[in-house]
């Protein structure tokens, strides 16, 4: 699989501008800075608090969120998808990735590649247009500020 990655991401996009030296280094360099430093981002930081409240003590506890969405864009769908992912599990959350339908050939390596990784509870990829989350109902229309006609979303 690692085979096919770099020539996917060669070929990933409308520009061909990919690195695959640049985008391994980006991810790999992220990943080790969140291994050196994430006992201190997580650790409880203590706050002031009112002066008549002196007898008390404040603190921040970091905790995970449970589910992390990350919708990633089309122009650097490995690296603005694999460090939010790398973040957000670091932290001890869940992910949903949703990559650039634009990309497909790299979507498709991508979740392959974090299948692999990662049970489908854990990180999950949906892939697709979107269609499917669009409402069947009633359009939601927004007033127009110089038409005579309300736009339909």
């Amino acid at each position: 699989m690692t085979d096919e990655l770099p020539i996917v991401l060669l070929h990933g996009s409308a520009t061909g501008s990919y690195s695959w030296a640049a985008v391994r280094m980006g991810v790999v360099q992220g990943i080790d800075y969140l291994e050196r430093n994430l006992r201190r981002f997580m650790r409880p930081a203590r706050r002031h608090i009112a002066l008549d409240m002196r007898l008390g003590s404040n603190r921040i506890e970091y905790q995970p969120l449970g589910v992390v969405g990350i919708i990633s864009p089309w122009n650097y769908p490995v690296n603005l998808s694999l460090m939010p992912v790398v973040t957000a599990i670091a932290a001890g959350n869940r992910v949903m990735l949703k990559p650039s339908k634009l990309t497909p050939a790299t979507n498709a390596v991508l979740a392959s590649m974090l299948g692999e990784l990662f049970s489908e509870e854990q990180v999950a990829t949906v892939s697709g247009d979107g269609t499917r989350t669009r409402p069947t109902s009633k359009p939601f229309t927004i007033p127009p500020s110089t038409s005579d006609s309300p736009r339909k979303l």
